[in-house]
């Protein structure tokens, strides 16, 4: 198992406050969405993570970024279901200390280590238990769910009539300014500017989750399927369109072949090699 992505990493001081709001919704810590956090957050993010690793779902879950930060700010979750049966209780004390609301509370890095459920040697033998079988289902599933949404999203982008893409063309076209069929960062932070809106704090990490090929720019799809994210979620013509660039056939169903063709055609070889 491998760690990665130290992007909005930095060196930390012993009693330094930040402030700046970074990180992803499943893993971020409630502290830090309140601008006031320190390394403590990390270990959040490390409960989080072994929450997943025992039961092959996150914690903190929500049709939105907005739902599941809210369900991170109540530090609301559950040891519920088929998947929470095999594990011991031990190991679900050391997810609960690590997942504790106040930073003071939670565990060191030092304490998680130390707790008897990492210091114990487990003789692996016949009648040891065994993690419940839809661990790998549910891991599975949770790792595509992110990247079929923005097929599917890319999907309805492609699939919008002239008069839905005009207004967003327009908004496009007015943040590109050197005409090269790319937004940058700073393109987009002039384009909020102007628009009068407020220029979010994490305004790098949305790009960085907007630009689905990871080219380094936000290309005109990605535009558009980004904005048409929210009205995904609430419009059931919207969620017709998708169901339809996917079934080519028209039979209802969406078979493997169909996904695989679109995702292609959408998003190329960085989803067909995954």
């Amino acid at each position: 198992m491998k760690l990665i992505d130290f992007g909005l990493s930095r060196r930390f001081e012993e009693g330094e406050v930040l402030k700046t709001p970074v990180g992803t919704a499943f893993y971020v810590a409630p502290e830090v969405l309140g601008r006031s956090y320190s390394n403590a957050c990390d270990l959040w993010s490390c409960g989080v993570i072994l929450y997943c690793l025992l039961c092959g779902s996150p914690p903190f879950r929500g049709n939105t970024d907005q739902e599941i930060m809210a369900n991170v700010r109540r530090a609301r979750y559950s040891f519920d279901g088929k998947a929470w049966e095999p594990v011991s209780n031990e190991a679900k004390a050391v997810i609960s200390n690590l997942l504790h609301l106040d930073p003071k509370q939670r565990f060191t890095a030092q304490e998680a280590l130390a707790d008897k459920w990492f210091a114990q040697d487990i003789a692996v033998n016949g009648s040891e238990k065994l993690l419940h079988p839809e661990l790998a289902d549910n891991l599975r599933a949770f790792s595509l769910t992110t990247r079929f949404k923005k097929v599917a999203l890319t999907a309805i982008a492609h699939n919008l009539s002239e008069a839905e893409r005009e207004k967003l063309r327009a908004s496009f076209i007015a943040m590109d300014k050197d005409s090269n069929g790319f937004l940058t960062l700073n393109e987009f932070k002039e384009g909020l500017a102007v628009l009068g809106s407020s220029v979010p704090a994490d305004l790098a990490e949305i790009m960085e989750h907007v630009d689905t090929n990871h080219d380094g720019g936000v290309e005109y799809t990605e535009f558009l399927a980004a904005a048409m994210d929210e009205r995904l979620h609430r419009d059931e013509e919207c969620c017709w369109k998708a169901f339809k660039a996917f079934d080519n056939d028209n039979d209802g169903f969406i078979t493997k072949e169909e996904l695989r063709g679109l995702i292609e055609g959408c998003l190329g070889d960085q989803l067909r090699d995954q």
